[in-house]
């Protein structure tokens, strides 16, 4: 059967993942030029907001920070407004003075660098939610409210036009201080959106957890903007007991006629990854009505030097005007400072064949759903950088550490045979892992006909590479044949030109993939592959686990099943985490088969396993050697595999994932 991975009817035969990567299909496509370029001493205008007035006046917010979110000024936010849909700005300068004391505080409040604006029909006003903290706040005291008066959170102003002036409100809506330890370990909130409904107010915040290095979205309602307000509570994280990737990032929502979407981004290396989660407007407060409706294919990175990070900060926000759907988008040029620009796709067209693939500060890596023994692969494409099309996948998915800016693990980018295309250059390579020697049957070597030869061979960290044939074309590869047969030996022509024929490797059945390198690109327009899919199989690490339920892990060295650890928390082992406790560990994997790997020691106690939220069993530890806990016959879709401890201490490898393959 012939399969063109690259039409939209095929789009989710893609894995997507928070720190992984994603093939996007979106048709978002650069408007204008970039709005607002960062210098010093706001090196980083990585967040900001759009909004368009009644007359068809669009203004963006940029909220401007100091390199690293730090700096000697207040972080701020300035205004631009366009009246020709975008085409030129003009700078209305800082939207707020310094100098504004809320009541309570000691100090001045002057950062205010997150905004949001709507229209409240009711005050007949326009409402800004804006951040806010006093200005002896620092990174320390945010997280840690005793021993001083700092104070953080979110506070309203009015205004009768969209570019102000703004009238503040002297008292904040929502006080860090005054919330800290209701959340357990949601332990600050910021990024805040207020929202008019029917017959109240509700306020959406992102939360951070520190040092467990996970996010989430908070509600507040009240019956009046000036108050009194609920305490916060959580209405999507983690925490939830059904598939949610992480690690993401929310900031602003947007309000749908009678629904609200929230729109969240990956806070890993590569920030190429979001997801949308939507909810009744009227319903928003309650964590049940919640929905995620777009699980990757949101966004892609565009080839200019302004978007040279893909999405930085938060994620894109916009409107719907005369059926285009008209966005901001922050990134960060070469230089590792912020710029704010614009994109616009048709609202009703959020696909469209051909996809994006790109890495940036790290590799991004995608298998296929379906694993093919022999095959022919036709491919057409462009490409920046260096990227691999890969066969005999067999790498280990999953992070290299349970933390914001995370990049796919070694495993990850290993463990795979690929046509590795960079510019006019065309080889055959072996991806593995770094150790041990290389195999003497890995090894053939064959010259390629038609491409000039070159002796050149890829190193990369931490990976080893067999290069099988290398050769240069005399201009960039945009089309590739690949062919292998039922013996396993490969045939490859670029552009045509015969690069390798019948060269002998290996030959295994598991999935296809993409793999791009750092600063890597693939604008895809064809992926065609005739041969017999099937059931494809997946393994992925263990801190993949920890990442996707928000755990607290310490940075120390590999523990052994009888050394010490600290309770309510995990600790590295080797090829794993072990921990006791209030601990968890979670996959959010797509599949029908899951096996969950677990090591057993002395001493050891019994682990529970979930599958989206539905207690299975239990799998005893005590003992030596290793222990699987499998689960089959689920539907075939995202699911939530969720690992806790029962009694003792319980040490996790890994998880393995089996499917279908896609239709």
């Amino acid at each position: 059967m012939k399969k063109d991975y690259a039409k939209t009817d095929h789009m989710n035969a893609w894995l997507r993942h928070p720190v992984l990567g994603d093939p996007s299909f979106d048709t978002f496509e650069r408007l204008g030029d970039t709005v607002h370029r960062s210098e010093p001493p706001y090196e980083w205008a990585v967040n900001g907001s759009l909004f368009c007035d009644f007359d068809g006046t669009w203004y963006y917010y940029a909220g401007l920070y100091g390199y690293g979110y730090l700096g000697d000024l207040p972080s701020r936010f300035r205004i631009y407004r366009s009246g020709d849909k975008g085409e030129s700005w003009e700078d209305l300068g800082w939207g707020m003075e310094t100098g504004f004391t809320f009541e309570g505080n000691d100090f001045p409040s002057d950062g205010c660098p997150d905004v949001f604006l709507v229209w409240d029909e009711r005050m007949g006003k326009y409402l800004l939610t804006y951040d806010t903290s006093t200005n002896d706040m620092t990174w320390e005291k945010a997280h840690d409210p005793n021993g001083h008066t700092a104070d953080s959170g979110a506070a309203i102003a009015w205004a009768d036009s969209p570019a102000g002036p703004f009238t503040r409100v002297p008292q904040r809506f929502l006080s860090n201080r005054a919330t800290f330890g209701t959340l357990g370990k949601w332990g600050r909130q910021y990024a805040s959106c207020v929202v008019p409904r029917k017959n109240d107010y509700i306020a959406f915040a992102l939360t951070d957890s520190h040092q467990h290095y996970a996010w989430a979205l908070a509600a507040m309602t009240a019956p009046t903007a000036d108050g009194p307000w609920s305490l916060p509570h959580i209405i999507l994280s983690c925490d939830t007991p059904g598939y949610y990737p992480c690690p993401l990032e929310f900031f602003p929502v947007e309000v749908r006629g009678d629904k609200v979407a929230a729109h969240a981004t990956s806070v890993a290396m590569n920030r190429n990854y979001q997801v949308i989660f939507e909810a009744e407007l009227e319903r928003a407060h309650d964590p049940a009505a919640w929905q995620l409706t777009q699980d990757g294919n949101v966004w892609h990175a565009h080839d200019h030097p302004d978007e040279f990070a893909g999405i930085w900060g938060q994620t894109i926000h916009g409107f719907v005007e005369d059926g285009r759907y008209v966005v901001m988008n922050a990134s960060k040029d070469e230089r590792d400072y912020g710029t704010l620009n614009l994109a616009v796709r048709p609202w009703d067209t959020p696909w469209s064949d051909g996809f994006t693939f790109t890495g940036h500060a790290g590799a991004s890596v995608s298998p296929l759903k379906a694993a093919y023994g022999a095959f022919e692969a036709n491919v057409e494409f462009s490409s920046k950088g260096t990227v691999d099309f890969a066969f005999n996948y067999e790498g280990v998915l999953g992070p290299d550490n349970s933390c914001a800016d995370s990049v796919p693990n070694d495993t990850a980018v290993s463990g795979y045979m690929a046509v590795r295309v960079c510019g006019s250059s065309c080889s055959v390579v072996s991806v593995l892992p770094n150790e041990g020697p290389v195999p003497a049957e890995e090894l053939p070597q064959q010259t390629a006909a038609g491409l000039r030869i070159s002796a050149a061979r890829t190193v990369q960290p931490n990976t080893r590479i067999v290069t099988h044939v290398h050769g240069v074309a005399g201009q960039d590869i945009t089309a590739l044949r690949i062919l292998r047969d039922e013996k396993g030996a490969l045939s490859v022509w670029a552009n045509g030109s015969p690069v390798c024929e019948k060269l002998p490797l290996p030959y295994k059945t598991a999935p296809l993939a993409l793999v791009a390198q750092p600063r890597g690109r693939l604008e895809c327009t064809r992926f065609e592959v005739e041969g017999e899919a099937r059931p494809y199989t997946w393994q992925w690490n263990a801190v993949d686990a920890i990442l996707g339920a928000g755990q607290l892990m310490p940075e120390d060295a590999v523990l052994h099943s009888g050394d010490e650890a600290a309770p309510d928390r995990w600790h590295r082992m080797e090829g794993g985490y072990l921990g006791e406790g209030r601990i968890a560990a979670k996959w959010n994997v797509h599949g029908t088969d899951f096996t969950v790997r677990f090591q057993k020691a002395s001493g050891f106690g019994k682990a529970g396993i979930w599958a989206d939220g539905c207690f299975l069993g239990c799998a005893d530890l005590a003992g030596e050697g290793g222990a699987e806990y499998r689960v089959t016959g689920l539907a075939n879709g995202p699911h939530a595999i969720r690992v806790e401890p029962l009694c003792g201490r319980i040490g996790i490898l890994g998880c393995t994932v089996c499917g279908p393959a896609a239709e």
